[in-house]
């Protein structure tokens, strides 16, 4: 079996730069984005055996997440704490697991801080593991992109058993190299054991629609953040109602249009301004971007990200704050 993951490697660390947060972890392709009010701060501790990398990840504030998962691995997330988390049209229940296939793209969002705990495991091994445990399929286990646990307290069960495994590998790294086939399947147990098929949950048509429309938005959005959106222009050109577009958003992200637009604009100015080449000034990022109001602008985007537009010109980017270890 080939290694998928780099054996016995550590990172654990805290930014506060969401950039940086997204290419600190070069197993996955993601790009963050900031929707919720003040400082980023993001921590996160990531461990590797050669089949599977766990990590115990925090966000604060709220914040949107869009890429692909990890080639040649299925992927697990689970809740610890925090605000509402969505995921494929829908917030994750208390009793539910958000499941990735390999390099499936994905898009996340928590509704303000929250807490998860991910598993990335190669195919090969989920599926000898699946096989052996519980001769079972992927599929007879998983509806859609979600692993339904099979009762009560279960879910608790799985982030204290994840979460006591990370702390072990964390204060003994060999256990990753010597060890690390029992380490794996002591991550796959828990999932096998207490997961069942759920196939009673179907979304309404108009369900569907509200979340396809509400992604195609969000696309469109990031694509011409520069610019200013009006929600009657963007309904005419889905050709879609206002209350639909409302619905969607809510579903797939946990906000309205308005704020989603809000917040990929002053996304937008941040990078700008974080790369800005010297010489330019916050004004000059501000009124190309459609902020003609700079008093307000400037309100807006230190509640936005804990800082003043000035700071951001001046920082540019920050050295990267995680360490690793072998």
């Amino acid at each position: 079996m080939s290694a998928l993951f780099e054996a016995g490697l550590i990172i654990s660390g805290a930014l506060t730069d969401f950039d940086e947060m997204a290419a600190s972890d070069h197993a996955w392709d993601q790009r963050y984005h900031q929707l919720g009010k003040g400082p980023f701060l993001g921590c996160s501790t990531i461990v590797h055996s050669d089949c599977a990398q766990l990590a115990h990840t925090s966000y604060q504030p709220g914040i949107f997440i869009e890429g692909s998962s990890p080639q040649r691995a299925f992927t697990f997330l689970s809740q610890t704490a925090g605000a509402p988390v969505y995921s494929h049209g829908a917030c994750l229940e208390d009793n539910e697991l958000m499941l990735l296939r390999p390099g499936e793209e994905f898009h996340f969002t928590s509704a303000g801080p929250c807490e998860i705990i991910v598993l990335s495991v190669s195919t090969t091994l989920f599926d000898q593991t699946l096989q052996s445990l519980a001769q079972q399929e992927i599929g007879d286990i998983c509806h859609q992109h979600r692993l339904r646990l099979a009762g009560p307290g279960l879910h608790t069960q799985l982030n204290r058993c994840w979460s006591g495994l990370l702390a072990r590998v964390c204060s003994d790294p060999a256990l990753l190299t010597a060890g690390g086939e029992a380490i794996e399947t002591q991550l796959l147990e828990p999932i096998i054991g207490i997961a069942t098929r759920d196939s009673t949950r179907h979304r309404a048509i108009n369900r569907r629609l509200a979340n396809t429309t509400a992604m195609a938005a969000a696309g469109y959005i990031r694509e011409h953040a520069g610019q200013p959106i009006r929600i009657y222009e963007l309904c005419s050109r889905l050709g879609v109602s206002e209350r639909t577009l409302q619905i969607g958003f809510r579903s797939c992200f946990g906000c309205t249009p308005k704020a989603f637009i809000t917040a990929m604009r002053f996304n937008r100015v941040r990078r700008e301004l974080a790369g800005a080449p010297a010489g330019l000034t916050v004004s000059d990022v501000a009124t190309h971007r459609g902020f003609t109001e700079l008093g307000r602008f400037a309100v807006e985007y230190r509640r936005m990200f804990g800082e003043s537009p000035s700071t951001t010109l001046q920082l540019h980017r920050r050295p990267p704050g995680f360490l690793s270890s072998r």
